[in-house]
């Protein structure tokens, strides 16, 4: 066995809370297992560098010896002085750990990964989540937009690797002239939780019967949940189960309450992500829809379609394999009124073909699995 002094450290740094359930926590929590596993631990010592985990019952896998953890303070995000500290925090762990290869989750405040290369100089292998452009349009004005682009112009400057989540932001990537192996690797999903096999099929719908459509998640103005509350006032075949929490919980809430709606509403709230396949088991639909004008390509959309769920998504270039599959209903429109004249027909389609019974679970498992992220640790050897 090799002393611990001719091993080769590795550092993995996240900004995302690895316990969080949105996107950026989940991809966190599910890629970096899969690259620290597939390395040789004889070989390799790895370091993981995010911020301090706010709920622990939501790690499913401890991702890193825990002596080999170095914590940031809490997420707070949107917080200038939170990101300013921790970028010093980040600068001194790689300093101390004194890495030969750092992976990370590209961010444009990572300023401190790379002034801690310029001293140490260890390689980089980069992953990208999501459209970093977008986010910083989202953030603020022309400064911000122009600070973020000098900063991921930096940050995109000789890695050894780029690993993108979907084609669109490869596309972004090469904007940049980056000379490099790049490589898609789909967002997966945990089959081991989300599995056809572990969710019942739904009664099949009748002329009378009431069609429920499920939410999991956070309760996020992308995700356009209004749309899906307004249409109960279209529709009164539509039920909703709404699984989760978030920044617009309680304007949904009042909505369905102001209108008399308890009855054909269901919140559920937070849930462990293993409760989550038996809650979405009477759903019918599943809400993988993200607004029309945002450029995220969310994560839930693969769960659902891994317990073999009819789902709703928006126009993205990674969801033609839905709508060329029937597996769900794809919109390009955020008017509440032309969704559900859409899912109407869909309703009505389903009463004589019942095409809400899908068979998505062995393209999802093939293409969407988050082992094909072991890949990227061919790069960091």
């Amino acid at each position: 066995m090799n002393s611990i002094k001719n091993m080769k450290r590795v550092a993995f740094v996240s900004l995302a809370d690895i316990s969080s359930s949105n996107g950026q926590g989940i991809y966190a929590r599910k890629v970096l297992p899969q690259i620290i596993n597939e390395l040789d631990s004889d070989k390799f010592d790895s370091y993981l560098i995010s911020p301090k985990p706010q709920n622990k019952k939501m790690i499913a896998t401890p991702l890193i010896d825990e002596s080999n953890a170095r914590w940031l303070p809490e997420k707070k995000n949107r917080n200038i002085l939170w990101h300013v500290y921790a970028q010093i925090l980040i600068f001194i762990y790689l300093l101390r750990i004194k890495p030969s290869i750092v992976v990370f989750s590209i961010k444009p405040s990572f300023f401190a990964i790379e002034l801690a290369r310029k001293i140490i100089g260890f390689e980089k292998i980069i992953l990208v989540e999501g459209l970093g452009k977008n986010n910083l349009k989202t953030l603020g004005g022309k400064l911000i937009v122009l600070w973020g682009g000098v900063g991921y112009r930096l940050l995109f400057k000789n890695p050894k690797a780029i690993f993108v989540a979907y084609q669109s932001a490869l596309n972004w990537v090469n904007d940049f002239g980056v000379d490099c192996h790049k490589e898609v690797i789909p967002c997966g999903v945990d089959t081991n939780i989300f599995n056809s096999n572990l969710v019942p099929q739904y009664e099949k719908v009748s002329e009378c019967s009431e069609v429920i459509i499920g939410y999991v998640g956070s309760f996020r103005n992308v995700h356009r949940l209004d749309l899906l509350a307004s249409m109960l006032l279209l529709n009164d075949r539509i039920n909703l189960r709404l699984i989760g929490n978030g920044e617009c919980f309680s304007s949904i809430k009042e909505f369905v309450l102001s209108n008399n709606l308890s009855d054909r509403v269901e919140f559920v709230g937070e849930v462990a992500q293993t409760a989550i396949p038996k809650l979405i088991q009477p759903c019918h639909i599943l809400w993988a829809f993200t607004d029309v004008h945002h450029w995220g390509v969310p994560i839930k959309a693969f769960e659902y379609l891994a317990c073999n769920k009819f789902v709703i998504a928006s126009r993205r270039k990674e969801f033609d394999f839905i709508e060329k599959y029937e597996f769900g209903l794809i919109l390009e429109t955020n008017d509440v009124s032309e969704i559900e004249s859409s899912l109407k027909h869909i309703i009505d389609k389903a009463i004589t073909d019942d095409c809400f019974k899908i068979d998505s679970y062995s393209y999802i498992n093939k293409h969407n699995n988050w082992t094909n992220f072991r890949k990227v640790a061919d790069y960091v050897y």
